[in-house]
């Protein structure tokens, strides 16, 4: 078992009971789509929302992969509008979670990042968010996402740290890539979760917990010792509002 997978294991009988879906950091200015009943978690909706700012994606067939507790996945299926829907996450307590009170319209399913139990050319859309800083080997990630891509798909990919700053190194895999600094987005998000986490409706150690991610976050993003990337990604160009 890898380090990663023990640590979301351990993060999963932490969470327990809660309903908590989110492990991913936010972004500020939160979407104005978000609804009442999800000001919680608003700003890490709002990072999934903004990946799709600009993009013509409506009646796709979407795959996300490193999906945690399936939080921004379900999110996109409430506010958006796809064909299918398809998540998957190494951890299989994530995805024993993901299921929970899931409709069906999600297809969850336990998959490795660098050997995806999918098809060759099935997806629209491929998305990987947060989640690949934790993968061991890049080029066998990045192979996989053109793999299962259909030829005028798109990837759209956003983290930091070490898998992201290796990108550059394939960019030859697309044609069209649109590359977008969301670094102070992001830790502005940080910077209002510090407050808006003290509303969670949370036993006060996991309260605390996500305060604390987000106090780690401002002070890493604000100062810029890490910096958050968002890319777009295809070989086709009718992906792209004109």
């Amino acid at each position: 078992m890898r380090d990663s997978d023990i640590f979301f294991t351990n993060l999963n009988n932490f969470f327990e009971p809660t309903k908590i879906s989110f492990m991913n950091h936010g972004y500020y200015p939160p979407n104005d789509l978000i609804k009442e009943e999800d000001q919680d978690f608003k700003n890490q909706i709002s990072l999934y929302l903004s990946l799709f700012d600009n993009l013509k994606f409506e009646n796709k067939k979407i795959l996300e992969v490193g999906c945690g507790r399936g939080g921004g996945i379900k999110a996109l299926n409430k506010y958006f509008n796809f064909k299918e829907i398809h998540a998957c996450d190494l951890n299989k307590s994530n995805i024993e979670y993901c299921k929970i009170d899931n409709n069906s319209d999600i297809k969850f399913k336990v998959s490795d990042a660098q050997k995806l139990d999918y098809e060759d050319n099935y997806f629209d859309i491929f998305l990987s968010v947060e989640s690949s800083h934790n993968y061991e080997n890049f080029p066998l990630f990045f192979n996989e996402v053109k793999r299962v891509l259909k030829p005028d798909g798109i990837f759209i990919y956003t983290d930091l740290g070490p898998t992201i700053y290796s990108f550059p190194n394939f960019f030859p895999l697309f044609k069209h890539i649109v590359r977008t600094d969301i670094t102070e987005n992001v830790a502005n998000a940080c910077k209002d979760d510090i407050i808006n986490f003290k509303n969670l409706k949370v036993k006060q150690e996991i309260r605390e917990w996500h305060i604390n991610i987000a106090k780690l976050g401002y002070r890493e993003y604000s100062k810029r010792n890490n910096q958050f990337i968002k890319y777009v990604c295809s070989d086709s160009d009718l992906w792209f509002n004109k």
